[in-house]
């Protein structure tokens, strides 16, 4: 099942097989694609992944005030676990969902509450950027 070809929100994909986003710092200072990123991207597409997930590129100085780099990286990875529990993506739930043999929607019920938080800890740190940042101004 794996490696069988499916069709998801209208696209035919070849196999379940996903290449998830990390940070490869590949793109310049600016902002810019460089050619070390259009070859990661086309070696990874040529090796028979499925789905592929593109990272996150932010243009921030490297002396950003108040840390901003480390705000933005916990706000980025607090909405990338709210996309893999809930639809429309959810793809840990569908991980649960085959491997316990439960139906999805069961799954959703379940992880509602965990949703309810990570939006509730998200807001609270996009509004209160000192949350993330206390730790790291102590250093």
């Amino acid at each position: 099942m794996l490696f069988e070809p499916f069709e998801f929100s209208g696209m035919r994909l070849k196999n379940h097989v996903v290449s998830v986003p990390v940070v490869s710092n590949l793109a310049t200072e600016d902002g810019f694609v460089t050619d070390n990123l259009i070859d990661r991207y086309t070696r990874i597409a040529g090796g028979g992944i499925g789905w592929i997930i593109i990272e996150d590129v932010v243009v921030i100085s490297r002396k950003s005030p108040y840390n901003l780099r480390i705000w933005y990286g916990v706000v980025t990875m607090m909405l990338i676990s709210m996309g893999l529990v809930f639809p429309p993506v959810g793809m840990a739930a569908f991980v649960v969902s085959a491997t316990a043999n439960v139906e999805l929607m069961k799954v959703y019920l379940g992880t509602s509450i965990l949703v309810i938080a990570i939006i509730l800890a998200t807001v609270k740190i996009m509004i209160f950027p000192q949350i993330v940042l206390w730790l790291p101004s102590m250093m």
